[in-house]
């Protein structure tokens, strides 16, 4: 093994001066040291590689990297190799780079990084006090935009499971997901045309348990935490898509997992229990129902009967308002309160009691808990944080490029490590599958 040794040195006051201004001469001499030191091992590395590959040497160019250390310039050498019959350049390609790039991969990253986090302007302010390389916003921009969609173009495209069955647990095999919880919602963002209509983006978060954090001021955070962020006009059938890929292979998702959906009762949420996941179980979400009650009705507070009902008996809250409505004189207010049952009524199913016992409940705190907040906690973080600051308008491929990286920076950020569900834990069916074992018993 290669040891190297940097050395440096920083001349400091008598008196020592000025904190501030030590630590700055420290950071740029070992950036300086840095820089010296992988210049030789690149340099290195060429001889080596000269030396033990069959290759003949051509010329040597010189070429200016830009690396969290700092600009690295060196007169690098183009081979060609005897085997492949092409030119090379061993340093370029020891760092993954093509002939015309230059960023390493570590400031790479750091610009990426920076990037998905805040404005573009900040990133690059952020990403040159890092490495002490200086790029403009644009370039910054242009490498960004380049990676993610070279990641969208290499991203697989799951099956489509409208038309699959969930995988079936094999009994000898432990449970990798006796829970999950897939909480879907949806928001807008601005255009960078005026004319052009908001951006719809939609994201559901998945996890398999709550837990509490905190000592003095405890809360309650969601683990295991992967979310999809869909493109502009990616349909609701292919965020769903993902998120049972996303399900299946990280979390191991079957026929037999307790599935708990919270939404706050919009018709595209319900298609997931619907078209690919039967035992999901549906909850709505309280605030907005609560919410949508005060803005038809006009009632200051809402009774407690009708709390009551919304937990217990979904059927006479609706009858109780339309009852309500029936007595208004105003066709505008009898609209509204149409509306609202039929609101209402197209979500009973989750607004009536979910059947499920106590002893699960304790089994798995908070799962079941009827609400939006951790959605909408998400959302925040996933898009608002990002996207909807002051100011910011977006172009659609400009919005679907930075989503997808946003999405891969959060799943990768939270701890989460990924479990691939070894295939012998279960086998998946398909809907023919199943019809030809029915018609094996006629």
């Amino acid at each position: 093994m290669a040891v190297y040794e940097m050395t440096t040195q920083v001349e400091i006051p008598e008196d020592f001066g000025d904190f501030q201004a030590i630590e700055l001469k420290l950071v740029e001499s070992s950036r300086e040291a840095g820089r010296g030191l992988l210049q030789r091992i690149f340099l290195d590395y060429e001889g080596r590689f000269i030396e033990k590959r069959p290759v003949q040497k051509k010329d040597q160019r010189e070429k200016v990297f830009e690396t969290l250390l700092g600009k690295i310039s060196i007169n690098r050498w183009r081979v060609k190799d005897v085997f492949k019959k092409k030119c090379l350049y061993p340093v370029d390609e020891w760092m993954g780079l093509k002939a015309y790039q230059k960023v390493s991969s570590g400031l790479m990253e750091t610009i990426v990084e920076q990037a998905v986090c805040r404005p573009y302007a900040q990133a690059t302010k952020v990403a040159s006090r890092i490495s002490g390389v200086r790029r403009s916003v644009m370039s910054n921009w242009k490498l960004v935009q380049g990676l993610a969609l070279k990641g969208r173009e290499a991203r697989p495209k799951p099956p489509d499971w409208s038309k699959r069955s969930l995988p079936i647990l094999l009994p000898e095999k432990p449970d990798p997901c006796p829970i999950l919880g897939v909480d879907p919602d949806a928001t807008y963002v601005r255009p960078r045309r005026k004319t052009d209509t908001n951006h719809e983006l939609k994201m559901a978060v998945l996890y398999t348990h709550r837990r509490q954090r905190g000592k003095k001021k405890k809360r309650w955070e969601l683990g295991q935490k992967q979310i999809v962020l869909s493109s502009v006009r990616e349909s609701a059938p292919a965020l769903f898509t993902r998120v049972i890929e996303k399900a299946v292979t990280a979390y191991g998702l079957h026929n037999g997992s307790r599935v708990v959906v919270h939404g706050d009762g919009d018709p595209w949420i319900k298609r997931f229990g619907e078209d690919y996941c039967p035992q999901a179980l549906n909850r709505l979400d309280p605030y907005h129902v609560f919410e949508k009650i005060h803005l038809a009705t006009g009632v200051e507070k809402i009774p407690k009967d009708w709390i009551e009902d919304f937990y217990t008996h979904p059927v006479s809250l609706i009858h109780k308002i339309r009852d309500l409505g029936q007595g208004m004189a105003e066709k505008e207010e009898r609209e509204k309160i149409e509306g609202l049952a039929g609101y209402l009524e197209n979500n009973i199913e989750g607004m009536q009691p979910s059947g499920v016992p106590k002893k699960i409940k304790k089994q798995y705190p908070r799962m079941y808990l009827r609400g939006s907040g951790p959605i909408e906690s998400n959302i925040f973080q996933g898009i608002c944080h990002r996207f909807k600051a002051p100011r910011m308008m977006w172009s659609e491929e400009g919005l679907n490029n930075l989503s997808f990286l946003r999405e891969e920076y959060l799943n990768g950020s939270f701890g989460f490590k990924k479990v691939t569900v070894p295939k012998e834990h279960y086998r998946s069916t398909t809907y023919a599958d199943e019809l030809r074992e029915v018609a094996k018993d006629l």
